[in-house]
C-alpha cells in the first residue's frame, strides 16, 4: 500500500467552484515579492543624500591629535572640518574657525570659540590659519 497503487490511476479532481489555473498563474503564487513596497528605493535615496563619511586611518588620527595639541599649547588660529549628524540621521561636514578653548580627553571633544563640543573622532582635517 506504500506504493500508492490504490490511487495512482484515479482521474484528476476538477473543482466545481474554481476554474482550472494555468501554469503561469500557478507560478505567480510563488514568485518573490517586496514585503515593504518602496523600501529599497527609500534606502537608495537616503544613501544618495548622505555625504560619504571620511574614515580615517590610525596615522591620520594621530596626526590630527598632534595638530590639536599643538594648536592648544600655542594658541593657534585653526580651521577644522568635522562630520555632524542631524536629528533625522542625515549629516554634513561643517567647518569651524578659531582658537581651541578646551579639549576634554575623557569625552574626546574639543571646543572652538563659542561652538558646542565637537567630537574629536568626527574631525576630518585641521589646518593652521595664519
Amino acid at each position: 500500500m506504500n506504493d500508492y497503487s490504490d490511487i495512482i490511476n484515479l482521474p484528476h479532481h476538477l473543482s466545481c467552484k474554481h476554474n482550472h489555473m494555468s501554469m503561469s498563474e500557478r507560478a505567480a503564487q510563488f514568485s518573490p515579492f517586496a514585503a515593504l513596497n518602496g523600501y529599497e528605493e527609500a534606502i537608495r535615496k537616503v544613501q544618495e543624500e548622505l555625504p560619504g563619511i571620511i574614515t580615517r586611518e590610525e596615522g591620520s588620527a594621530k596626526e590630527i591629535n598632534e595638530k590639536l595639541r599643538m594648536a592648544l599649547e600655542n594658541h593657534l588660529n585653526i580651521k577644522i572640518s568635522y562630520f555632524s549628524r542631524d536629528a533625522d540621521y542625515k549629516g554634513r561636514y561643517i567647518s569651524e574657525t578659531g582658537t581651541i578653548c578646551s579639549i576634554d580627553g575623557e569625552a574626546r571633544t574639543i571646543r572652538i570659540g563659542n561652538s558646542g563640543p565637537i567630537p574629536i573622532d568626527t574631525i576630518s582635517s585641521v589646518e593652521e590659519i595664519p
